[in-house]
């Protein structure tokens, strides 16, 4: 999972350089909490973070400064490398994306951290006494290229004592099941997914992920929470098939483009029983631009998963 520290929580609500001090060691011990959990996730920054404001004329970089020269040096070495050598979530994000857009009470945030967080799914570390950023759980509104805005749920971290509480689909996987490559969770399917079902010519883009690449293990997170829910959904003879509940995106085509022949055609999968069927449902993987496909046989109970890959073409409406 990514983690990212929150500048906008940086307000100046320190009274003295001493509750400064207060602060800022609570912001360490979430740090050091997070690294068994940390994996080879990154901890994102902004690029103007030294210079965010802990209390009047006292910022970031001062704190470092003064912690240099006391028993609080190694907490002051982490947060230089990260000042300094980022990685910087607004370069990231103007790498991955052509267009977003962020709000966060009704103001506009696309070039802070919270968007990363929006986009990557992570999860915020914020300086304690913000009002904005006391809750557990923040909602900011977040919008990436055509598609409508979106509600999106940011866990937040403000103190060392929430870190066992992050929510289960934030986890890393089990090592026991750690998988190899994209044709490693291929042929290993219907041992991961026994009650999903897989078509062929769809997943193509899955089958040739590389060891270690990022897109392999937001597939494998996804597929683990529609895999739990489908059980639940056979075993406990559920009417509906709904994913409400579960840290996933949810969206069906427009039917514009569903009445677009060649998009149509894109959507439309031979499935393991032989049957072309129209995958219109899909969810997306906003870390890696990605979508999963799916489409539910209520009478027949089975869950399919068509399409595995980059975000297919949409009919576009003009802005």
């Amino acid at each position: 999972m990514n983690f990212l520290i929150n500048e906008l929580s940086f307000i100046g609500q320190a009274t003295n350089i001493y509750d400064a001090d207060t602060l800022m060691k609570a912001l360490a011990e979430v740090i050091k909490a997070i690294a068994p959990i940390q994996a080879n996730d990154y901890i994102y920054v902004h690029e103007l973070f030294s210079n965010c404001q802990i209390a009047d004329n006292y910022t970031v970089k001062n704190w470092v400064y003064d912690k240099s020269f006391s028993n609080d040096q190694a907490q002051a070495v982490l947060l230089i490398q990260l000042f300094t050598n980022g990685p910087f979530i607004l370069d990231f994000l103007k790498q991955e994306l052509e267009y977003w857009e962020c709000e966060f009470n009704n103001q506009d945030c696309c070039e802070s951290s919270l968007a990363g967080a929006a986009y990557l799914q992570g999860i915020l570390i914020s300086l304690q006494q913000a009002p904005d950023f006391s809750s557990e759980l923040i909602n900011v509104l977040f919008k990436l290229d055509e598609n409508p805005s979106e509600i999106i749920e940011i866990y937040n971290l403000t103190n060392a004592d929430q870190v066992k509480n992050i929510p289960g689909h934030y986890l890393p996987p089990n090592p026991q099941r750690e998988i190899y490559d994209g044709n490693d969770l291929w042929n290993r399917k219907d041992q991961l997914f026994s009650h999903l079902q897989f078509c062929k010519t769809g997943t193509k883009q899955l089958r040739i992920l590389g060891s270690g690449e990022t897109k392999l293990k937001w597939v494998l997170k996804t597929l683990d929470q529609l895999e739990e829910y489908t059980e639940i959904w056979i075993s406990q003879g559920c009417k509906e098939f709904s994913l409400e509940g579960y840290d996933l995106e949810v969206s069906g085509e427009s039917q514009e483009t569903l009445n677009n022949k060649k998009y149509r055609k894109q959507r439309t999968f031979i499935c393991p029983d032989g049957k072309e069927r129209l995958f219109d449902q899909h969810i997306k993987l906003r870390s890696c631009n990605w979508r999963i496909h799916f489409f539910v046989d209520y009478q027949a109970k089975i869950v399919i998963i068509g399409y595995i890959g980059e975000h297919l073409p949409t009919v576009k409406y003009p802005t």
